[in-house]
C-alpha cells in the first residue's frame, strides 16, 4: 500500500498559550536546503492566514517568544507567503486527513527523515505527538526557543536543540541544560565556540536529511549557522536588544 504523504498530526491548545493549534504533515523533496523530509506546519487554527497571524503577534500560539518573529522585528527565515501559506490554504479547503491517532502519526513518520518545526516551535505541541511520528522514522531534527516556558516539557530535549542567538546565551543553555544540545545563529563577525560545529550544509552542501546531526540530546556537536534568508539584516539590528538570558 502506498504511504500517505500528509496528514493533520494535532488539533488542540497550543501548550505555549492555551489557544487552538494545529500542527500538519506534508512528505516534500522539494527544499534544497533539507531534502526529502516530512515537514511538519504548527499553524493557530483561527482561521486567518500565518502572515496576517505574524502581524496581529497572534503567532505567539505556535512561536512562542521567540525573538526571530517578524511581529517582533526578527530575522524569521520562513516565508510566510510560501510554504505555510500553501498548507494553511489547503487546511482550509479541507485536503488533509486526520492523523491525529498513534498508528496514523506512525504511519506517516515511517522510514522518513522528519523535520519538526518547519514552521512553528515543536514545544507548542504535547511531546507525545512527536513521539508517535518518529516512533518509525529514519531520523529527525528539531528547534526550540522556548527552554525557559513555564511549561515546557523537558523530553524535548531528547528531540530538539535549543536554540541561541549569542554567544551569552549558548554559555547559558550549557550550563541550564548540560544534556541538552545547542543550534546558534551567528552573525557576521560571530566565530564558533569550542564544542560547536558549523552546519554542514555550509561547509559540505550536506541537506539536512543527509546529516541528520541536529536531533537534540545525544553525543553529538553543538552546531552553529550563520544567519540567512530574506531578513537577514534585522539579525544584526536586534542582537543588541536581546537579553543575554533570553533562551
Amino acid at each position: 500500500m502506498k504511504q500517505v504523504k500528509s496528514g493533520i498530526i494535532y488539533r488542540g491548545p497550543s501548550l505555549l498559550d492555551g489557544r487552538p493549534i494545529v500542527a500538519v504533515a506534508v512528505f516534500s523533496a522539494s527544499n534544497a536546503k533539507t531534502g526529502a523530509m516530512l515537514q511538519t506546519y504548527i499553524l493557530p487554527d483561527n482561521g486567518v492566514s500565518p502572515l496576517d497571524n505574524a502581524k496581529s503577534l497572534a503567532d505567539a500560539s505556535v512561536c512562542g517568544a521567540c525573538p526571530h518573529r517578524r511581529g517582533l522585528g526578527g530575522a524569521c527565515y520562513v516565508m510566510l507567503h510560501q510554504g505555510p501559506r500553501a498548507v494553511w490554504s489547503a487546511l482550509m479547503g479541507d485536503k488533509y486527513a486526520d492523523a491525529t491517532q498513534y498508528k496514523l502519526r506512525a504511519e506517516l513518520g515511517r522510514g522518513r527523515m522528519v523535520r519538526l518545526g518547519t514552521y512553528g516551535d515543536p514545544a507548542a505541541v504535547p511531546y507525545a505527538v512527536w513521539s508517535a511520528l518518529l516512533a518509525e522514522a529514519s531520523g529527525h531534527t528539531g528547534y526550540t526557543h522556548q527552554s525557559r516556558h513555564p511549561s515546557f516539557d523537558r523530553r524535548m530535549l531528547d528531540l530538539c536543540m535549543v536554540s541561541v542567538d549569542t554567544e551569552g546565551q549558548y554559555k547559558l543553555a550549557k550550563k541550564r541544560h548540560p544534556e541538552a544540545r545547542t543550534f546558534r545563529v551567528m552573525g557576521a563577525n560571530d566565530t564558533l565556540q569550542a564544542g560547536e560545529i558549523e552546519c554542514s550544509n555550509a561547509t559540505w552542501a550536506l541537506t539536512c536529511a543527509e546529516c541528520g546531526i541536529c536531533d537534540g540530546a545525544g553525543s553529538g556537536a553543538d552546531v552553529a549557522i550563520r544567519v540567512h534568508g530574506s531578513l537577514a539584516g534585522r539579525f544584526e539590528a536586534k542582537l543588541g536588544k536581546l537579553a543575554v538570558t533570553q533562551l
